[in-house]
């Protein structure tokens, strides 16, 4: 992936997005850049400020990387996305229309291939919705959410997995799946883990795996650091019911003795976020998943 430069003509600065405050704390300043990620004084919601533009945004995501993608799924996602899909299908047994939103090459799809199901990819980058139409069981769209126009109350089921953090404008985001979704319809959104990411990518840990005291990356186009308070507010807000929350490892980049040690911590993760019913997390991956609420007024 070939991100833009990250100079002031692809930035823009902006306020915290919960409660629309200017004041905030810098956690991460990222040298030679101007990078901060911050956090709001008033609702503790963490965010890039400045950040990229939308612009800039799309144009990191349209390149022609598709057999970059693919590698890293198939490594990397593969084991994830199939427990993700089993713990969607647990709570969506009876199938229907799903929509993957930034569905890359479509990996997720390979474990909704009964007939039950009815699939669509939904993805930003002509190479990765070029793979996609070659499945003969989906159908590609290419762009944004807001591009596509489905019909009204149309999918049971919409995911955005590994995504959520690069959208712009989650609330109308939000409000757009609602609409396509039917009443009491599913969304499933994957977020980094939110005290993972800071344990692993800055400090002593950060510096011991990587050698660098930290490894947040500007160029990354995240625009958010989803917590699971953050989320759910957002998500209550926008007309969703959490009915479920499910730890889900770290990608699974590296062999031997990191991949024990991952999956060690994957089973304390686990542990620590059923006994608490997923309020507390130390997960590298959470799950979330909500019901479209038809008695909730939307904000």
């Amino acid at each position: 992936m070939t991100a833009p430069i990250f100079m002031s003509e692809n930035l823009e600065t902006t306020n915290c997005l919960l409660c629309g405050g200017a004041e905030t704390q810098v956690l991460v300043a990222v040298p030679e850049t101007p990078a901060r990620i911050v956090r709001c004084v008033h609702d503790g919601f963490v965010f890039v400020n400045p950040r990229y533009t939308t612009r800039a945004v799309r144009e990191l995501h349209t390149g022609g990387w598709a057999d970059l993608q693919k590698e890293r799924f198939d490594i990397f996602r593969r084991k994830i996305l199939e427990a993700e899909a089993a713990a969607i299908k647990r709570v969506r047994p009876a199938g229907g229309k799903l929509l993957d939103v930034g569905c890359a090459t479509g990996t997720l799809f390979d474990y909704f291939a009964e007939p039950i199901w009815e699939l669509y990819g939904l993805d930003l980058s002509r190479a990765n919705v070029a793979a996609l139409r070659t499945r003969i069981n989906v159908r590609a769209s290419e762009g944004q959410l807001s591009d596509i126009h489905y019909p009204d109350k149309f999918f049971d089921v919409v995911s955005m997995l590994d995504t959520f953090y690069y959208v712009p404008d989650p609330r109308t985001e939000l409000r757009e799946i609602r609409r396509i979704l039917k009443p009491g319809g599913l969304l499933a959104i994957e977020i980094p883990g939110f005290n993972y990411r800071f344990l692993r990518n800055r400090g002593p840990i950060a510096f011991l795996l990587n050698r660098q005291w930290t490894t947040f990356d500007p160029a990354s186009g995240h625009l958010y650091y989803w917590s699971g308070k953050s989320l759910r507010a957002l998500l209550e807000k926008a007309g969703f019911r959490v009915v479920k929350v499910v730890a889900q490892q770290a990608s699974l980049g590296r062999g031997g003795i990191w991949r024990l040690i991952n999956d060690l911590h994957f089973l304390l993760a686990r542990t620590l976020m059923s006994i608490s019913s997923g309020r507390l997390s130390i997960a590298g991956k959470e799950l979330y998943l909500a019901v479209n609420d038809p008695v909730s007024a939307a904000a």
